[in-house]
């Protein structure tokens, strides 16, 4: 060891991680570090610490203890350090022991708010402007961009110079059923940022056959249409439009109601002409 030393003073004035080294005592001074390849180094499952001084444990799961965010994100992904817990970044969740984005509709956007609730006045509460939608789920139909939206519930939103507006309920101007939830972030009136979330649990799905509806894409079915077969909402009900009703399915055949009894109406007139003419 002696002749090591030698040849290797700055042994003796250890800096952290990349000492030279020949067994892994020498590296006793570096924290959680092992000697590999002649140099002090981070061991399995271990990280270099930002300092480069010592190194730090990889986090294996969720909630794990921490001090720096890539002790979670090497494993995790998309998460990060948080009161010295490894957590999923915001609308992230685990799935196979990974942080992964949640299956979301986000709505994003530098905006402004000017309040408007008065005396007079209890249904204003400022105009938020969206000016990029972007749609993760596969019926897009249920999004279209809009370019604001009210505030449908606004009771629990403060004042407009508040640091943190409160959880505030909206709904999108096209679909008041369809509500979502936005952490808001202000400075003096200006929202500096904030993003909406609809879990897909809450999204409302394509409605069957026989089901209230309101529009006809409430009802529609892509995969199902064509020149002889389309969904449609009929009497606010989701019905064949085109083609005949087979269980919950539209097929090609006589048609709807409608258009059948207008069939059996251009039959019977023809035959009446047909009748006067031969008379």
């Amino acid at each position: 060891m002696s002749d090591y030393r030698a040849k290797a003073p700055g042994l003796d004035s250890p800096r952290g991680l990349g000492t030279v080294c020949v067994e892994d005592s020498d590296c006793k001074h570096v924290e959680l570090s092992v000697c590999l390849q002649g140099v002090c180094a981070c061991g399995r499952d271990r990280l270099p610490a930002a300092s480069g001084l010592n190194c730090v444990p990889l986090a294996k799961s969720e909630m794990d203890e921490c001090e720096e965010d890539s002790q979670c994100s090497y494993n995790l992904d998309k998460a990060y350090c948080k009161d010295s817990k490894c957590v999923c970044q915001p609308f992230n969740h685990i799935v196979a022991g990974k942080c992964v984005p949640i299956k979301v509709a986000v709505f994003s956007g530098a905006v402004w708010v000017v309040p408007t609730k008065s005396e007079h006045d209890t249904t204003g509460h400022g105009t938020y402007t969206c000016p990029q939608l972007m749609s993760l789920v596969s019926d897009p139909w249920l999004f279209e961009p809009r370019s604001y939206m009210q505030l449908e519930d606004a009771s629990n939103v403060r004042s407009e110079t508040s640091e943190t507006f409160a959880f505030a309920t909206l709904s999108t101007a096209g679909h008041p059923g369809i509500k979502l939830v936005l952490g808001l972030q202000t400075t003096d009136s200006v929202l500096v940022e904030h993003c909406g979330t609809i879990p897909l649990s809450t999204l409302k799905q394509r409605s069957a056959l026989g089901d209230s509806c309101s529009i006809n894409d409430e009802c529609r079915k892509p995969e199902e249409e064509n020149d002889s077969v389309r969904r449609g909402c009929l009497d606010n009900k989701c019905a064949c439009v085109k083609g005949k009703q087979e269980q919950d399915l539209c097929t090609s055949g006589c048609g709807s109601p409608t258009e059948s009894w207008q069939t059996i109406g251009g039959l019977v007139v023809t035959l009446l002409l047909a009748n006067m003419i031969a008379n």
